[in-house]
């Protein structure tokens, strides 16, 4: 028997289990970065620390993440730190027992679901569990994340405003955060060496 934070995404019902999970916030203002991965949604600020937050839609094949009043955001407790995830809902905290969880079909294993660990039956619903270490198996965090989870909270606010008009001197968040790394091909600027690494990768044929 163990306890799990039900939640959903895209109409869909999602599980982990509760010793995963940090803290359920409100949604607050995510401020984005510009030329991080795609992966990344950007950054939040918490009790004086900045954590990223990570986009699931590639991952779970979702078109779009719609927010309304009951979005939140997970902070989830991983090996490469804290991380926070947008969900359309928390629904619950609910209580499992091993016989009410079933193995990953072997169909979607077929397709490489590798994402999920498990289904659980509830309630007549069939949720979908997932455990940090499964869902982001195989995932280069430091491609992904950078040094967004390095930034100080001035490097927030200056990204923050940014997101909210737009900058005169035509600066990215990139080049205002400082450190910059520019592409030599396209004069682009990135906030760290991963995300100009991954650029020249997509849209300059890994050209040095």
């Amino acid at each position: 028997m163990a306890q799990y934070v039900h939640f959903q995404i895209n109409q869909e019902d999602f599980a982990m289990e509760i010793s995963d999970v940090q803290e359920i916030l409100p949604y607050r203002d995510i401020a984005p970065i510009s030329g991080a991965h795609s992966d990344l949604d950007g950054v939040i600020h918490l009790r004086g620390t900045v954590i990223p937050v990570l986009n699931l839609q590639k991952r779970l094949m979702i078109s779009r993440l719609e927010l309304t009043k009951d979005t939140r955001i997970i902070l989830l407790r991983t090996s490469a730190g804290f991380l926070g995830i947008r969900v359309d809902e928390v629904r619950r905290i609910i209580t499992l027992e091993a016989q009410q969880i079933s193995d990953m079909p072997s169909l979607l294993k077929r397709f490489k679901v590798y994402h999920l660990d498990a289904i659980a039956r509830y309630e007549e619903r069939l949720i979908k569990l997932i455990s940090p270490d499964t869902f982001f198996q195989n995932y280069d965090f430091e491609d992904v994340v950078g040094d967004a989870g390095n930034l100080s909270l001035d490097d927030f606010e200056r990204l923050k405003t940014e997101s909210e008009k737009t900058d005169s001197t035509g600066k990215n968040s990139a080049e205002l955060l400082g450190e910059s790394y520019k592409c030599p091909h396209c004069e682009k600027s990135f906030r760290s060496q991963s995300w100009l690494t991954r650029h020249l990768k997509s849209a300059h044929n890994n050209q040095a």
